[in-house]
């Protein structure tokens, strides 16, 4: 998507700005990854390769199975690529019922 914006100037001008999207930008991306029992990272492969890796990661475990689940705070994003990221956390999974959810927005993202 592209296009020209009109915005009004202080003293009366009108200012022309060109906005573009490129295709391969991410805008907003979210997902969920299955985790395996004695899991402390899980790496995430986009299925559209990104321009750049300049955008910003929130993910959490969750588990609806287990009567009594752990809980896992997400502590790091490791790695963060044009391909996908990791994320780890410092206690590994107990059981293979946990989920990660994520969600990833560009970092120019309004």
């Amino acid at each position: 998507m592209s296009g020209i914006v009109k915005l009004k100037a202080v003293l009366g001008t009108t200012v022309k700005l060109k906005v573009s999207h490129n295709a391969n930008s991410l805008i907003s991306k979210s997902g969920q990854e299955a985790l395996g029992s004695g899991a402390s990272s899980a790496t995430v492969t986009f299925t559209t390769l990104r321009s750049d890796a300049d955008y910003l990661v929130h993910a959490w475990i969750t588990n609806e199975t287990d009567a009594n689940p752990a809980y896992f705070p997400v502590t790091r994003v490791s790695s963060r690529l044009a391909t996908g990221f990791t994320v780890t956390w410092d206690i590994a999974t107990d059981t293979a019922n946990y989920l990660l959810n994520w969600h990833c927005v560009d970092r120019d993202d309004p």
